[in-house]
């Protein structure tokens, strides 16, 4: 397992590649092949980002304790049933059913680095001026540099800049190891399809009080099985986990492009979201992005394309400018 130190703007701390990508058994469902696009530019089970602000950044669908959405992934594994075996006397005994959470000693695991999760909200352990020990939960809205300089070391060891090292690392090796498990392979795969199919009904103000589903619908009038089995919301997704407010915008502008040009079905609207995509200059999506300009990295669009081949056997075309 490498860990690798990398800084990015005013942030700086580990980095976990990863080696277990998301890779599930045929024949897929829809949802499975949604996941398997948004996976392609996130990471892996157990890739670990520590450097830009977010606290720990884990998985392949790269959740984060800044956003609240890792520590309710932790708090699902309690749902998830673990059943262990033995073989002291030649005989395989069922353990007690205990839960995924339990056996990973996550609590446990997390304490050594003054944190706990707790019906779904990240506490932070810490000690009285008696000497008495005490927590409080983190609000990952007003207390995200709290958050972060907890898991960076930086409240335990203020001034030591080598322990700090130590902590962050250690910290990640820690996540990195529990996303080799099988078990938190699955559990992170039906985390995510349930995160994602109670997202897309959400009313949103950013969207100004439509959901996801309807953002979509308004493409082409999409349907039923026709609407799942097309790769557009695979490909809303893939770029909503990069940027919510830039994928509302960017399918907003393609809807009304739509409406000129009179698509009424989903493989042209898909062509036009992808000419849309090809051209664009948002973040690092598509080739007229000032990072792949400047040399700094390749576009989104570079992973999103081989993704969809994959999991729907459709060969778009780049269009570079």
């Amino acid at each position: 397992m490498k860990i690798l130190w990398r800084k990015w703007k005013n942030h700086e701390g580990p980095l976990i590649r990863g080696s277990c990508p998301y890779a599930p058994m045929a024949p897929w469902g829809p949802w499975t092949r949604i996941l398997g696009v948004v996976a392609a530019c996130e990471g892996k089970h157990d890739t670990v980002v520590m450097y830009d602000g977010t606290g720990v950044t884990w998985g392949f669908g790269q959740w984060t304790f800044t956003s609240g959405r890792l520590q309710r992934l932790l708090q699902s594994f309690k749902s998830v049933s673990y059943v262990g075996f033995e073989d002291d006397q030649g005989d395989h005994e069922d353990d007690l059913l205990s839960n995924l959470f339990d056996e990973l000693g996550v609590n446990c695991v997390l304490g050594d680095f003054d944190l706990r999760i707790k019906e779904g909200r990240l506490r932070y352990l810490s000690q009285t001026i008696s000497g008495a020990s005490a927590s409080y939960a983190l609000n990952p809205r007003t207390e995200k540099k709290l958050i972060n300089d907890i898991c960076l070391g930086k409240k335990k060891y203020p001034k030591a800049t080598a322990l700090q090292k130590k902590h962050a690392k250690s910290l990640a090796r820690a996540f990195s190891q529990w996303g080799r498990e099988i078990d938190v392979q699955q559990a992170q795969i039906q985390f995510a399809k349930q995160e994602l199919k109670r997202a897309v009904h959400v009313e949103r103000k950013a969207l100004g009080g439509i959901s996801i589903r309807n953002l979509l619908d308004e493409g082409v009038g999409l349907s039923g099985d026709e609407y799942w089995d097309s790769p557009v919301p695979a490909l809303f997704f893939n770029l909503w986990q990069n940027s919510p407010k830039g994928a509302y915008r960017f399918f907003i502008n393609a809807n009304k492009e739509a409406k000129r040009k009179g698509v009424i079905n989903w493989p042209d609207y898909l062509d036009l979201l992808w000419s849309r995509l090809n051209r664009s200059a948002y973040a690092n999506w598509g080739w007229n992005s000032r990072r792949y300009k400047e040399g700094k990295g390749t576009p989104r669009i570079k992973r999103i394309r081989p993704a969809i081949k994959a999991y729907y056997d459709i060969d778009l075309p780049y269009e570079k400018p």
